[in-house]
Formats: C-alpha cells, sequence, structure tokens
C-alpha cells in the first residue's frame, strides 16, 4: 500500500533529486550514469545512528521520508542544491521501509 494521497500531500511537500548509482566496483566504489531524477520527499535534519545491512553501525545527518525507496549509495540533492554538481549531493547510507499496521509498506526513510 502507498501512501495515502492527502498524508503524501501534507508530508511530501520538498523536491529532492535523486540518483541511483548504475553499478558498484568491487573496491565498492559507485558509478551513475544518466540524470538525477525529481522525487517528493520530507527532508528533516536529525543525527542519529542506523543499523546496516550487516549490523554496522551508521551515523548519519539527514533523514529522508519519501513513497519510493532510495538505494543505498544513491546520491541526494536537497531542496534548493544544484545537481549539476556531484560534491554538493549527499550519500544515501542506509534505509528502511515504513511498514504500516497490516504489514504492508507505507514508504521510506533514507539516511545520509
Amino acid at each position: 500500500m502507498a501512501l495515502d494521497k492527502q498524508i503524501k500531500y501534507d508530508l511530501l511537500q520538498q523536491t529532492i533529486y535523486v540518483h541511483a548509482p548504475s553499478s558498484i566496483g568491487n573496491a565498492g566504489e559507485s558509478a551513475y550514469s544518466g540524470s538525477p531524477a525529481s522525487r517528493a520527499a520530507r527532508v528533516e535534519l536529525e543525527t542519529g545512528i542506523t543499523t546496516g545491512t550487516d549490523n554496522e553501525e551508521i551515523s548519519y545527518k539527514y533523514k529522508i521520508l519519501t513513497e519510493s525507496e532510495i538505494v543505498r549509495y544513491s546520491r541526494v540533492w536537497l531542496p534548493g542544491v544544484s545537481q549539476s554538481d556531484a560534491g554538493l549531493a549527499l550519500l544515501v547510507l542506509n534505509n528502511e521501509p515504513i511498514t504500516g499496521e497490516k504489514g504492508e509498506n507505507c514508504g521510506w526513510w533514507a539516511y545520509a
């Protein structure tokens, strides 16, 4: 189940740009092709620690709510930041689904 239309309108009023990696090399370096895509989001400035897929602790500064997943190692440009400069992008270090009462997916958190 996706976000309810009214909830989506109320919560996701910011626009971010997302550039997912097209590949990840053996040494862990990400490659990107194509152009960043705009996405509705809510960006929260919130310092914290999340647990990654390998149970490693990951520090983050931004928590980003979106309707669909932003994969790990994606570049994200916050609202008002030009996506033409890769150096201004944040790197998504972890993500997690938001689960509703009946187990349905209601959105995603991305941590950068």
